[in-house]
C-alpha cells in the first residue's frame, strides 16, 4: 500500500536512532515504488560491501551472494557517477542498454530474478563509508518515480549521519580509549580502511620517533611508497576475518613485531564507527623509550603520561584537550600534577627534560 510521504520521512529519521526500522524502511520503499529495494554500505577506498545489506523484495540467495557482483561487476557502482552525490539516475544513463545486457552483472544477477530496470543512487555517509541504494523491477521507472525517490535521498543521508554521530557518542569508544593507557606497549585503536581513532602515550612517542609507521591524513601507513598499502590489506583482512595477525618488521633500532587484533564494534546497522582493529606494537627491549621512562620514574599516572608526551612535543594544553577530549579544567588538573611530580613550573621545562631524558 502507497504511504504518506511526511509519514516515510518521520520514520526514516526515526532509524537515525532504532537501527532495527531499516527493513521496514525498504518495505516501504518497495510498496511505494513497487520495486525491490536494497541499501548496500560499501568502503571508498575499493567498493568493497561492508555490514549487512538490508533489502526487500529480492531473492534472499542474490542478496547473500551481492557482494560476489558488486564492485568490478555492477557497472552502476564501478563507474564514474556521471550527477552529483545524492542523485538519482536509471542505470541507463550508466551503461548503454545493449552493453548493460552483456554484462555479467546482468545475466547472472538481476535477469536471474527477472529484473530488467534499476535506479539508484550512492552517497558518502561516513569518512570511510558510502551507502549504495538500489531499486530494481521489471519494467522502467517513470520519472515521477525518480522525483520521488530524489526527494527522500536527503533525508535518508542526513538519518543515517545523524545515526553515525550518536553511534560515535554512545558507543565505547571513550571507555576503551580510556583503557589503551593501561597497555604497556603501544597501543592504537584504527578503523578498518586504518584511519587512527586513539592511541596510548608510548603509541604517540613510537609514531612520532620511528622509521617504520607514520599518519598521514588520520590514517596509518608503513614507510615507504612500496609498502602504502600493506597495512590497509593486512588490517582489513584481520577486521573481516576476525582473526588476530602477528607482522615483523625491520626498523632503524632492530625489528618490531606488530599485532592486529580486531575489537567487536557497536550494533548501529551504519556509520562512522566501522569495524576496527587494536594494533599493539613491539619493540625491543633495548629501545624502550626514555621518555616513558623518565615518565614511570616520577610516577605519572597514565593520563598524566599522556599528558606529559604530547605537551614534550611542543603541543599546547588547548590543543591536547580537543584532540584528545578532555575538559580544560581536567587538562589543567593533570598539568598540575605533572609540574609537581616533574619538579617543575613551565611548559618549556618539561620538553627540555623530555628532550635530555
Amino acid at each position: 500500500m502507497p504511504y504518506d510521504i511526511p509519514e516515510l520521512i518521520e520514520q526514516i529519521y526515526r532509524a537515525s536512532t532504532e537501527p532495527d526500522l531499516w527493513p521496514d524502511i525498504c518495505r516501504m520503499l518497495s510498496d511505494e515504488l513497487k520495486a525491490n529495494t536494497a541499501l548496500l554500505p560499501h568502503d571508498l577506498d575499493n567498493i568493497r560491501l561492508i555490514g549487512t545489506p538490508i533489502s526487500h523484495g529480492y531473492d534472499p540467495y542474490y542478496v547473500d551472494i551481492c557482494g560476489h557482483f558488486h564492485g568490478d561487476r555492477n557497472p552502476f557502482i564501478s563507474r564514474d557517477w556521471p550527477q552529483p552525490e545524492g542523485s538519482v539516475v536509471p542505470i541507463e544513463r550508466i551503461v548503454e542498454r545493449k552493453s548493460l545486457e552483456n554484462t555479467e552483472y546482468y545475466n547472472d544477477w538481476m535477469r536471474p530474478q527477472r529484473l530488467s530496470h534499476l535506479i539508484g543512487s550512492n552517497f558518502q555517509v561516513g569518512s570511510g563509508t558510502q551507502l549504495y541504494i538500489a531499486l530494481a523491477r521489471d519494467k522502467a521507472f517513470k520519472d515521477s518515480e525518480a522525483h520521488l525517490l530524489d526527494q527522500l535521498i536527503p533525508h535518508l543521508r542526513q538519518s543515517l549521519r545523524i545515526g553515525a554521530h550518536l553511534d560515535n557518542l554512545f558507543s565505547p569508544k571513550e571507555n576503551f580509549g580510556n583503557s589503551l593507557d593501561h597497555i604497556r606497549v603501544a597501543a592504537v585503536s584504527v578503523a578498518r580502511d586504518g584511519t587512527v581513532l586513539d592511541t596510548n602515550a608510548e603509541a604517540d612517542h613510537f609514531l612520532k620517533s620511528n622509521n617504520i609507521l607514520n599518519v598521514r591524513f588520520g590514517k596509518i601507513h608503513l614507510a615507504g611508497s612500496g609498502s602504502l598499502n600493506a597495512l590497509q590489506d593486512a588490517l582489513r583482512k584481520v577486521v573481516d576475518g576476525g582473526a588476530a595477525q602477528n607482522l615483523i618488521y625491520a626498523g632503524q633500532d632492530g625489528s618490531v613485531r606488530i599485532t592486529l587484533q580486531p575489537i567487536a564494534t557497536s550494533h548501529i546497522w551504519l556509520g562512522d564507527v566501522l569495524p576496527r582493529a587494536l594494533l599493539l606494537i613491539h619493540t625491543p627491549r633495548k629501545d624502550k623509550s626514555k621518555f616513558i621512562e623518565l615518565a614511570r620514574s616520577n610516577n605519572l599516572t597514565p593520563a598524566e603520561e599522556r599528558l606529559f608526551g604530547f605537551l614534550a612535543q611542543g603541543r599546547t594544553l588547548a590543543e591536547y584537550s580537543e584532540s584528545h577530549d578532555v575538559s580544560r579544567n581536567t587538562a589543567k588538573s593533570q598539568l598540575q600534577a605533572v609540574f609537581r611530580k616533574m619538579g617543575v613550573s613551565r611548559q618549556a621545562d618539561l620538553v627540555r627534560l623530555a628532550a635530555n631524558g
